[in-house]
């Protein structure tokens, strides 16, 4: 009976020293492996998005899972106008692999989006919205132009561009912006600059397009000025030459 009891406490005990291996062999595993600071997105960002060290912050991963090519903390400076050539997961170790190498000639080049062509506008603090523009920001564009057939027209020709470079003076003064468009707009925004005027509105991140149809100087009047004591004028009636330009009543 003294022998069948030995075994049955012998059988626990084994149990626990089991245990206790597989439990000091882990703690020796985390204690040999160390970590690394990486660097990470805050939130994810879209490729084609030119980016810098501020979407960024650091991340201490187990150095067993550091992809190969990932961007360690001291080396955040390589971030700096760099261009997404695919998405980037926030909080997910990045290679250098998911941006344009050094090879690149031109960030303009690498972040037009296929098909679409970067057109620069004459602009300044005013038609340009302000000297803050910068090539984060997003705009709507108005062509004012005048024609024979309808006099002075505004229309919204394109919405939700993105801003892709700005051009200051030595004053830091804006003076044009580059934004990237359709070649069909580009050649509307070509024909606006030569026969009037085009001015910039910067809009949210959030912007949905809208329908717009634009605004003549006759639609313009009608809404805003009252018409009610302005003497409508028949050409066809003739006027005398002492009626100060006013319509004689004909008889």
């Amino acid at each position: 009976m003294n022998k069948k009891k030995s075994s049955l406490l012998t059988l626990p005990m084994l149990l626990v020293l089991a245990l206790g291996v597989v439990v000091a062999t882990s703690v020796y595993g985390l204690l040999k492996s160390t970590t690394v600071d990486i660097m990470v997105a805050k939130q994810d960002i879209e490729a084609r998005t030119k980016v810098d060290p501020s979407l960024f912050i650091t991340k201490s991963v187990n150095e067993d899972h550091l992809p190969t090519g990932a961007i360690l903390a001291t080396e955040k400076d390589k971030l700096q106008d760099k261009v997404t050539n695919s998405k980037i997961i926030a909080g997910v170790p990045m290679v250098e692999a998911q941006f344009y190498g050094k090879a690149e000639k031109s960030v303009l080049t690498s972040v037009v989006s296929d098909n679409n062509v970067v057109i620069t506008v004459q602009a300044d603090q005013i038609t340009g919205v302000s000297n803050d523009l910068s090539d984060v920001d997003r705009v709507n564009v108005y062509a004012t132009v005048e024609t024979d057939a309808i006099g002075v027209a505004t229309a919204l020709i394109e919405q939700n561009a993105p801003v892709r470079a700005v051009a200051k003076d030595e004053k830091g003064m804006l003076q044009g912006v580059s934004i990237e468009v359709e070649p069909d707009v580009a050649s509307e925004l070509a024909f606006a600059v030569q026969s009037g005027a085009l001015h910039l509105a910067v809009v949210p991140r959030e912007y949905q397009d809208i329908t717009s149809k634009g605004v003549t100087g006759l639609g313009f009047v009608r809404k805003w000025i009252d018409t009610a004591d302005i003497p409508v004028v028949d050409p066809n009636t003739p006027v005398t030459a002492n009626s100060n330009t006013e319509q004689q009543a004909p008889k």
